[in-house]
């Protein structure tokens, strides 16, 4: 398994409008070939920061996932609302 989190900090008022983008892009991707869960989550103490928190069954399918329509499409007009770089970590599976 690998599991994905991206923290994106959005411009003041902007997460709203983001918001519409972000769920066909959600929508999407939890349809996808080895997506075991793709959800995203607001900050407690910011109201303009969420993480999205991808847990996938292989690398091979988080690959196939960056270059899907919607990733490819979707992510890009997410990013122009962004107020800097989105914060992204992988994993493995510790223990």
């Amino acid at each position: 398994m690998v599991v994905v989190t991206a923290k994106m900090f959005f411009n003041q008022g902007k997460l709203k409008e983001a918001e519409n983008i972000l769920k066909e892009l959600i929508e999407k991707t939890n349809q996808e070939d080895g997506c075991i869960e793709y959800k995203s989550y607001l900050s407690n103490s910011s109201s303009d920061e969420i993480v999205i928190i991808e847990k996938w069954e292989s690398q091979a399918h988080l690959d196939a996932h960056m270059k899907t329509k919607h990733f490819t499409e979707l992510l890009p007009k997410i990013g122009e609302m962004c107020s800097k770089k989105t914060e992204i970590s992988v994993y493995s599976p510790l223990i």
